[in-house]
């Protein structure tokens, strides 16, 4: 029970943190200190991944997505897990099965190449999460960026990009 008192207030600064990230204007997203550009990625053998930030959508080339399922497994439980708690229901071993499959099975690769829109959720400053929306206007779990302010670089995958100026 302890346990659950504990990520409570975290759980909250994250609903707290998406809510006011979703519905900004163009200035509101430029004001939160996301440089627009190309970032560029080098892999060991040479080649290359870009990302491309502009006001309304970030455009991911040659990029690894073997962490999306992750990442979009553990967003989608730590939600779930969320609701539970505020609904007083417990998630079934079956349910959670499901939220990790789901995420195995969706082809995060088929956004490669293509202009994808985001919304912001704002982290600890200067850092802010830049989370893919599909065409529907919901989350794409998963499919999302972390700019670092501090140094500029975006993390996606197992890299981080680095902003060309």
């Amino acid at each position: 029970m302890k346990n659950r008192v504990q990520r409570l207030p975290l759980f909250c600064l994250a609903a707290i943190l998406c809510l006011s990230a979703c519905g900004k204007t163009d200035s509101e997203q430029q004001s939160a200190s996301v440089p627009f550009g190309t970032y560029v990625y080098t892999y060991e053998d040479g080649s290359t991944s870009q990302i491309t930030v502009d006001a309304h959508t970030f455009r991911i080339q040659n990029g690894d997505y073997s962490y999306c399922a992750q990442i979009a497994a553990g967003r989608r439980l730590f939600a779930a897990l969320g609701e539970q708690h505020k609904e007083g229901y417990s998630l079934s071993d079956e349910e959670k099965n499901k939220i990790v499959e789901e995420a195995n099975s969706f082809d995060y690769a088929a956004y490669d190449e293509t202009s994808v829109p985001y919304y912001l959720e704002r982290m600890e400053e200067p850092d802010v999460n830049l989370i893919a929306e599909n065409e529907n206007g919901e989350p794409i779990w998963g499919l999302q960026l972390t700019y670092y302010g501090d140094d500029r670089t975006i993390g996606f995958g197992d890299g981080y990009y680095v902003l060309q100026e």
